[in-house]
């Protein structure tokens, strides 16, 4: 299954499994290869009497950069202000 670049899950990786097990037995659907290797996340739901783990991965960060260098910033202006201030 591909993603279409427009969609909101463009660019995550994405495998659902039946049951709490996840290997290729049961896998339902995935949008890349699986198994999806790397910094996964992995989370179960129930569904009926079984339940659907769902294992992602996304192929770049989730916030832009930004948000990344953010912490950074913050700190620059912390030490500007300490040191300005006297």
């Amino acid at each position: 299954m591909t993603v279409p670049e427009g969609s909101p899950l463009h660019g995550l990786d994405l495998a659902l499994y039946l049951g709490d097990e996840v290997g290729p037995e049961t896998l339902l659907q995935a949008t890349a290869p699986a198994p999806i290797e790397g910094d996964t996340e992995t989370t179960t739901a129930e569904f009926g009497n079984t339940e659907i783990t769902i294992v992602g991965r996304s192929q770049t960060p989730l916030a832009g950069a930004l948000s990344a260098a953010l912490p950074w910033i913050v700190l620059g202006v912390g030490v500007a202000l300490a040191v300005g201030g006297g």
